[in-house]
């Protein structure tokens, strides 16, 4: 009985990526070139911000789904009738296959880490029982859209366990890793092979119990494709939308988006020539969703701190030399230690040494992803400067700085699509 109710809660998700969006934004091509990854990616994007719009009312639950079911199923029926050409079935063939075993693998994790079980678990519990962030007690400065999902998808299922909300996190994950190689110049047999070894990297179990980390992961990751079209000369105003689109969730997502939308601007700003207007409306695009954001802050009463039990005004009052030395020495240990023990980062590193001595002039075209990599490590240490942990900040920086490094990671591996022709045979990729 599980196992059919699974695979009905990943045809739900399915369904409710064919929303008409993708097709309203670029129909000839969606007509003449139907490619079900990126179709399905954009509208997932859309659908999650449609339902973050809706979440601000606290609407019920169960009839936007029923009314986003509705408009999907007529999404779909349309493009059948419309005989659109599908290619890469294959590819899409293996997401499925992968996306399956990942939601057996969620419904099979119920050992909750203590921020899960003290925080993120009560509040799905409390949206799953229509209350609002009015409700909430604990943390309420900090994003409550993550659990909200995880409610609302778990809201949605046939037999309603809680399970099938966090499913939502494995979906969003598979389905941005292979948007992210889903490009033309990578072969199909490449693309299954890239796909299934990041995530071999990067797979745990216990990213799906309910911290948000994954699914920032997994914004970076859609991140990383719009970025490399970007910058690669193939801006178009779907890049802008969907760019936009993936900034808002990650606002929403974890405090620190916010930090996230700002630096990816900033990298924008000042690594891609000749697109002043692709700039300015990314910088209204991000102003928008910040001052919609304080805004609804405001309204409910809730703190724009980030961490009330972390930062504090007063704590400038006790800084000297000594503990900005002791407190920068802790940060330089954590990160370097975490940094270079990721393992995407630690295959990038090697390619990039490979780079350096038999293709040095590739390098320069790093100069955005080194950019956003230094203000975020700044961003961290100044944050950890401040911080109101006196005596328990070695602990804070052990169990937070790997995550907060895991959840960009993904954006190294545009290197990897800036430069596949070299990677191809680097590993005598001779596949057709």
């Amino acid at each position: 009985m599980e196992f059919f109710n699974i695979i009905i809660q990943i045809s739900f998700f399915l369904l409710l990526s064919c929303l008409p969006f993708s097709y309203v934004l670029n129909q000839k091509k969606i007509l003449n070139n139907f490619k079900s990854i990126d179709y399905l990616s954009v509208n997932y994007l859309f659908l999650l911000n449609l339902i973050l719009v809706f979440s601000f009312f606290n609407f019920d639950k169960e009839v936007l789904f029923l009314c986003l079911l509705i408009l999907s199923i007529l999404s779909l029926i349309f493009l059948i009738i419309k005989k659109v050409k599908f290619y890469n079935s294959i590819l899409f063939y293996s997401f499925l296959f992968v996306i399956f075993f990942v939601s057996v693998d969620i419904a099979n994790t119920f050992s909750f880490d203590w921020d899960t079980k003290k925080y993120y678990l009560p509040r799905a519990y409390a949206f799953f029982q229509s209350l609002f962030v009015d409700d909430l007690i604990k943390h309420t400065e900090r994003p409550y859209f993550s659990t909200y999902i995880w409610s609302f998808f778990w809201k949605n299922s046939l037999i309603q366990y809680e399970y099938f909300g966090r499913m939502v996190y494995g979906y969003l994950y598979v389905l941005s890793i292979f948007y992210f190689f889903d490009i033309k110049k990578i072969e199909l047999k490449s693309k299954i092979i890239l796909c299934l070894v990041v995530i071999l990297f990067t797979y745990k179990s216990s990213l799906f119990a309910g911290n948000p980390d994954i699914l920032m992961f997994s914004l970076f990751m859609f991140l990383a494709k719009e970025l490399y079209q970007i910058f690669n000369d193939n801006i178009s105003n779907n890049n802008l939308i969907t760019l936009s689109l993936i900034l808002n969730l990650m606002i929403w997502f974890k405090s620190e988006g916010m930090v996230y939308s700002i630096i990816t601007f900033i990298s924008v700003l000042l690594f891609l020539k000749n697109n002043n207007k692709f700039k300015i409306l990314l910088f209204l695009s991000i102003t928008t969703f910040l001052t919609i954001k304080i805004l609804f802050y405001n309204y409910w009463g809730l703190s724009l701190n980030p961490n009330q039990s972390l930062f504090s005004s007063t704590f400038f009052n006790m800084l000297n030399f000594n503990l900005i030395l002791e407190r920068s020495l802790l940060v330089c240990l954590w990160y370097l230690t975490y940094f270079f023990t990721n393992p995407i980062v630690i295959f990038i590193l090697f390619f990039v040494a490979y780079l350096y001595f038999n293709h040095r002039t590739r390098i320069k075209y790093f100069n955005f992803i080194i950019c956003f990599f230094l203000i975020k490590f700044l961003a961290i240490y100044f944050s950890s400067i401040i911080s109101t942990y006196e005596l328990t900040l070695n602990f804070h920086l052990k169990y937070t700085v790997d995550r907060v490094i895991f959840q960009s990671s993904g954006l190294l591996l545009i290197i990897l699509l800036q430069n596949y022709d070299i990677l191809k045979k680097f590993f005598n990729f001779n596949l057709k």
